[in-house]
């Protein structure tokens, strides 16, 4: 995706990569902190990627979330990045989760493409994985190579 933005650009597209777990603190404020921090650092940039896993770590389902008290915030928080953030042309967030039902409904209604990947199969079924991954693609980056979609599905297929 950074690359297929580079070529359309015409320059170069950072991509950064965060874990939700790295950012969370125990110190009430910190993970809003860090959060704030990481976005801010990103909007330096006219073109860029900020890949956020562990997602759920962020965005808990606040109605779910009555056992921590940090929940709130840090989900008022990340909406508030994530909707001035929407106004910074040519930057991309990708988020993802292995638990994508425990995520905040509010987090949710903002996402303007929603991805899902099902288990892996094994490695003997690589057309399928390979058409399931070129057809998830196609709604974000039309034009990926069959050469980057190979090399997603082998990735995929041995389950790393």
């Amino acid at each position: 995706i950074s690359q297929e933005l580079k070529n359309r650009s015409a320059g170069d597209v950072p991509f950064f990569s965060v874990v939700g777990s790295q950012l969370s603190d125990s110190k009430v404020g910190a993970t809003e902190k860090n959060i704030q921090a990481v976005f801010e650092f990103c909007k330096q940039f006219e073109h860029c990627v900020l890949f956020i896993d562990e997602f759920d770590t962020l965005a808990p389902d606040r109605k779910q979330a009555s056992g921590d008290p940090t929940a709130n915030s840090r989900v008022t928080v990340l909406l508030q990045m994530m909707d001035g953030f929407a106004s910074a042309k040519g930057t991309l967030v990708i988020a993802a989760t292995n638990c994508p039902y425990n995520l905040d409904g509010a987090i949710l209604s903002r996402a303007n493409t929603r991805i899902e990947v099902g288990a892996v199969r094994p490695f003997s079924d690589f057309k399928y994985t390979c058409g399931m991954i070129e057809k998830a693609l196609e709604k974000v980056v039309p034009t990926t190579k069959q050469s980057d979609i190979d090399r997603i599905a082998r990735f995929k297929a041995l389950g790393e």
